[in-house]
């Protein structure tokens, strides 16, 4: 496999970054507005808990599949179509139906259509510019990513006090229908299905036992589970506080980080990009992410021990911005480089969301274990000294993923 080729069109990477724009809003599913608006429509705890964990068992569940299909047969448009128009369906079923079946439905499509995405655009990019122009593509992909998820959160939170939150929904249904139409974009004969999933020269995937055992993907995989095991509760974490602090304010809070923090986001993915066009190590950006989260701990057990205050929580979760937007890029990148000749690029995207999704389930059950015996203080700093662990750790067993063309 050579990445001699004729490079892809105007069009084909215009569609590809659309997709990526639109698709923010689409991933990030439904979150908290589902839990306003079940709550509106007379639910109670344990049914809402019941469909969000319908949403994110399908999640889990979907991801290893998702990454098998698309490393196996040429459908990766299709893919991110179906998985669109499903997203886009089950928005309006819970807009339209409030009723529990009906929700636990479009919740487990939901779940679904937002594992295949990321991977199936992933395989698109590399298919369409090939590993060795890979880490500029995704640096750009997250980067349009996260200046969509920054729209979209603005759109989000207009369109729900303009107009009530049962129109959120037709706004998520919007988002896909243009990821849906950005897909048409992308030519399908520009797509290098075996370069799509990192495949070899005799066009035959490695036996996955041989893939995942390799000591350079289990610390890399490691390394993911402990950095969401490190990250995940503390924007959660805050949340509660703020909720006991300053009850009124809190929703305005979450939603001020999320805007703040994509913003931030986006800008570190793009200057992660120009690194890596520099020649800067991936082992490097990848421990910059991690050195990130002990100070993000430490600032939040500071700012809870005086009083926590909205301004306080925004200006400390754009740490949290610096930190997933390396994570955004690098991760992807890495990946791509441990499996370049393997033909399982797109099933190790599956394997690392199910360690961000393992690292975060540990996260917030230590969290809820924490803070009821010592508060909250205490519990920011038993996650700053979690962080310091996952640094050490993957100081320690991550190596430079760059392979010389």
């Amino acid at each position: 496999m050579t990445d001699d080729r004729q490079a892809p069109s105007r069009r084909s990477l215009l569609g590809l970054g659309l997709i990526n724009f639109f698709a923010a809003d689409v991933q990030g599913g439904l979150g908290p507005y589902l839990t306003v608006y079940l709550t509106v429509h007379g639910w109670d705890g344990l049914q809402i808990g019941r469909a969000l964990a319908a949403s994110a068992a399908a999640l889990a569940l979907a991801q290893l599949p998702a990454g098998l299909i698309v490393d196996r047969f040429r459908i990766k448009r299709a893919m991110v179509i179906g998985a669109a128009l499903g997203i886009a369906i089950a928005s309006l079923v819970i807009a339209r139906f409030a009723d529990y079946w009906p929700v636990i439905g479009a919740q487990i499509v939901l779940g679904a259509g937002s594992a295949v995405l990321p991977c199936a655009i992933s395989a698109i990019t590399l298919g369409l510019v090939g590993p060795k122009a890979m880490a500029d593509r995704t640096a750009r992909n997250e980067t349009v990513n996260h200046v969509g998820s920054f729209v979209a959160a603005s759109l989000t939170g207009l369109c729900g006090q303009l107009l009530g939150i049962g129109w959120i929904f037709a706004l998520i249904c919007g988002f896909s229908i243009a990821s849906l139409a950005s897909t048409l974009m992308v030519r399908p004969d520009e797509i290098d299905h075996e370069q799509a999933r990192g495949g070899g020269e005799n066009g035959r995937p490695v036996p996955l036992g041989k893939v995942f055992l390799r000591p350079d993907i289990l610390a890399f995989l490691t390394s993911i589970a402990l950095f969401f095991f490190a990250n995940a509760a503390m924007l959660p974490l805050a949340g509660q506080a703020l909720t006991l602090t300053h009850p009124k304010g809190d929703l305005l809070a979450l939603s001020g980080c999320v805007v703040a923090a994509q913003v931030v986001m986006a800008g570190a993915a793009f200057c992660v990009g120009r690194a890596l066009d520099r020649g800067v190590s991936r082992r490097v950006l990848w421990l910059a992410g991690f050195a990130v989260l002990p100070l993000r701990g430490l600032l939040f057990a500071w700012a809870v021990h005086g009083g926590l205050s909205i301004p306080g929580v925004i200006a400390i979760q754009l740490l949290d911005g610096v930190a997933s937007g390396i994570f955004s890029v690098t991760s992807v990148v890495i990946a791509a480089d441990l499996t370049q000749g393997t033909g399982r690029f797109n099933v190790t995207l599956g394997f690392v969301a199910l360690c961000m999704a393992g690292g975060s389930m540990f996260s917030n059950l230590l969290s809820g274990e924490v803070v009821e015996r010592y508060g909250f203080s205490n519990t920011y700093l038993v996650f700053a000294a979690v962080s310091v662990v996952a640094l050490l750790v993957t100081a320690l067993t991550v190596r430079d993923s760059r392979r010389d063309a």
